[in-house]
């Protein structure tokens, strides 16, 4: 905005804008920011040559309606995609703070994304499913997944990339048969395995970096992953306040 320049007028707009200036969300950082080397890979795996087509992903928003159309967020591939690079799936482990990458190191990020990610929107079924048509005649099919899965919501999404990564720390399986037992594990709603996991005992999904840690070590336990033995007494402290409460059993 150009305005005709007057030293008392100018004082008073300068004053407005820094007292009512708005700052920016968490969405609108990611679409702009290029100083932050995951978010700018983040936004080359979307669009009509990246991996997810632009309109499978909520910009908008860090959450998704039950009727939302959308099969993540853009905040939801973040946190999945910093956690993959720090992992070094396939390329290495991160020296440093990943979002301050070089352009050489940017450029392994997008492998490993891509790496990554064409394991698990071809090998996780309920992704392969909400996937299978990103058109808007696919839209009902997302929603229905919504409704009754956890992998149809971001938190259940993140809870099994990041478990994904941590099957492939703590066990000898590969990227294919961890994906096996990923879908194994029963991810629907209504089931009593997810409260005070991902679900509180009403139903409602919960939320937070916290809860996804620990959703995430239990994952890694259906599936047959090794826990530490402090792992384990913190995540049944996590999940319930009875002593007598025991993890279920692996399902492998």
């Amino acid at each position: 905005i150009l305005v005709r320049f007057d030293k008392e007028r100018s004082r008073r707009i300068f004053s407005k804008v820094n007292r009512y200036a708005k700052p920016t969300g968490r969405a609108q950082n990611l679409i702009t920011d290029d100083d932050d080397a995951v978010a700018v890979a983040t936004r080359w795996m979307i669009g009509a040559e990246g991996q997810i087509p632009a309109r499978m992903v909520r910009i908008a928003s860090n959450t998704l309606s039950a009727k939302a159309p959308e099969f993540t967020t853009l905040s939801t591939l973040y946190e999945a995609n910093m956690a993959i690079i720090k992992a070094g799936f396939f390329t290495g482990r991160v020296v440093g703070r990943p979002e301050n990458a070089t352009k050489e190191q940017l450029s392994l990020y997008e492998d490993e994304l891509e790496n990554v990610w064409g394991v698990l929107l071809g090998k996780i079924e309920r992704f392969a499913e909400a996937m299978s048509d990103t058109t808007e005649a696919g839209d009902h099919q997302r929603i229905d997944i919504r409704r009754h899965s956890l992998l149809g919501k971001p938190i259940g999404q993140l809870t099994l990339v990041r478990a994904f990564l941590e099957l492939r720390e703590r066990t000898s399986a590969n990227p294919s048969e961890i994906c096996e037992k990923l879908n194994r594990v029963p991810w629907e709603l209504d089931k009593p395995i997810w409260h005070g996991v991902l679900t509180n005992p009403n139903g409602r999904v919960m939320a937070g970096k916290t809860v996804v840690n620990y959703a995430s070590l239990f994952v890694v336990h259906l599936c047959g992953g090794n826990l530490k033995q402090k792992e384990r007494t913190d995540l049944r402290a996590h999940v319930s306040a009875d002593p007598n409460y025991r993890l279920p059993a692996s399902l492998t």
